[in-house]
């Protein structure tokens, strides 16, 4: 019976030892990333009226519903990568990432080019005030070129929590949130550039985290391109899609009711 207990702690012990490896850095990660926002809220706040706040929270909630809804990247790539992983598939590991990848940036590229009808209803919905309105629309209109990045980011960061590090992503917000507010502080409050100056920190905050994610990922683990056959194969796309079709229109409806 001792010896059954013994086994047992024996195998549970690195089991926990794992998770908590795991699920620390990306709770680090999660509590880093929420000061992109909070960034632009505390600069915005020296900007000198109650109006640059209201167009910040605006601004920042009209992102919060468009990219709520794609969350699905980042889970999705999680779980598919995770089962590649466990079965020492590197071709399967590559093409999921290529494959979410492909979709991430495909949907960051039609937001840009639906950038403006994306806008105003937006604005629409949220009933703001003409001269806040105003000014979420330049913030909006000014950070939407970082759609792509943003989420190419998700998958990055779903793809790196799949292959067991969750250490990189949480790095990489670190990183990101530094630039964010180096940048912001520089164009807003050196430059005078206002709610445009904040919005391009952000901007570049992005890009840089996303590039850095792809850099660490091509360094560390070299994911051979499996070919535009492989990439797009019909039955592989649609697995991907039937997998996050539920957390999409789950997603979806708690973005409504909100």
């Amino acid at each position: 019976m001792a010896e059954h207990e013994s086994s047992t702690d024996s195998s549970v012990k690195p089991l926990l030892h794992n998770i908590i490896a795991l699920s620390l850095p990306a709770i680090a990660s999660n509590l880093v990333t929420p000061l992109l926002g909070m960034t632009d809220v505390a600069i915005a706040g020296h900007l000198g009226g109650a109006v640059f706040l209201a167009a910040i929270a605006v601004g920042g909630n009209m992102f919060n519903l468009l990219y709520w809804l794609f969350g699905f990247l980042r889970m999705g790539s999680s779980g598919l990568t995770a089962q590649a992983f466990g079965a020492d598939d590197k071709m399967r590991q590559a093409t999921v990432l290529y494959q979410a990848l492909t979709v991430a940036l495909a949907i960051g590229v039609a937001f840009i080019i639906m950038r403006t009808p994306l806008c105003g209803m937006l604005l629409d919905m949220m009933e703001v005030e003409h001269r806040a309105a105003a000014m979420a629309a330049e913030y909006f209109m000014t950070l939407i070129w970082g759609a792509p990045a943003m989420l190419g980011s998700f998958v990055m960061a779903g793809w790196f929590l799949g292959m067991q590090n969750s250490k990189v992503t949480m790095w990489i917000s670190v990183l990101t949130v530094i630039v964010n507010i180096a940048v912001s502080l520089t164009l807003t409050l050196a430059l005078d550039l206002g709610i445009y100056g904040l919005a391009l920190g952000t901007l570049s905050a992005q890009w840089i985290g996303f590039t850095a994610s792809v850099i660490v990922c091509g360094l560390k683990y070299i994911p051979s391109f499996p070919g535009f056959r492989t990439v797009f194969a019909g039955t592989d796309l649609l697995k991907f899609f039937r997998i996050n079709t539920d957390i999409f229109l789950r997603t979806l409806c708690l973005v409504g009711v909100t």
